[in-house]
């Protein structure tokens, strides 16, 4: 049998769609009921969402539908971060990038003005302070040990994690607050 009796083969990358115009399986309906849903949460309140599904099914579509829905309706009111914590290894350095990149993020906002870069800064000291870089490049006792070491050299006073993690909380807070006071009027 001539192969060329089969037609034209057509293969498709293995990416995820961007925008509604490339939606063919209605995910941009689900985005809008979703985003109406994180703009409904009480702001105070904070809320988590989670994505869950096999390989292929279309999450990362759907997240990035969700995102662009977020950026078009209420940009000035949701900060949407993405994080790709399978680029790193380790519960330890997952979380330090994480907070790095979360307050990052949160720094270059323009949503908190000028209460951003002094809650992004404290979140980055927040994750550096949970998970000293030995610990992540050389795991168990040895990289314990040279983090302590590392830790008595430093001249950098390594700051409470509960205290610094209260007065994040207490900064985001009062953010939070005077920013939806602003945005009600």
């Amino acid at each position: 049998m001539d192969p060329d009796d089969f037609g034209r083969l057509e293969l498709h990358a293995d990416a995820a769609i961007t925008s509604a115009e490339a939606d063919r399986l209605g995910r941009a309906a689900v985005a809008r009921q979703l985003a109406r849903a994180v703009l409904d949460v009480p702001v105070a309140s904070g809320f988590a969402y989670a994505v869950q599904g096999p390989w292929g099914s279309g999450k990362s579509s759907l997240l990035n539908l969700l995102a662009a829905e977020l950026g078009s309706t209420a940009a000035e009111r949701v900060l949407v971060v993405r994080y790709e914590p399978w680029w790193f290894s380790g519960d330890e350095a997952i979380l330090r990038h994480f907070l790095d990149h979360l307050g990052n993020s949160i720094a270059a906002s323009s949503l908190w003005k000028s209460e951003a870069k002094k809650l992004g800064k404290a979140i980055q000291t927040l994750g550096r302070a949970s998970a000293p870089a030995w610990e992540i490049v050389a795991p168990g006792p040895v990289g314990k040990k040279v983090a302590d070491v590392q830790r008595n050299l430093s001249t950098e006073r390594v700051p409470d994690l509960f205290k610094l993690r209260d007065q994040i909380v207490r900064d985001l807070s009062s953010a939070i607050h005077a920013w939806s006071s602003c945005s009600m009027n």
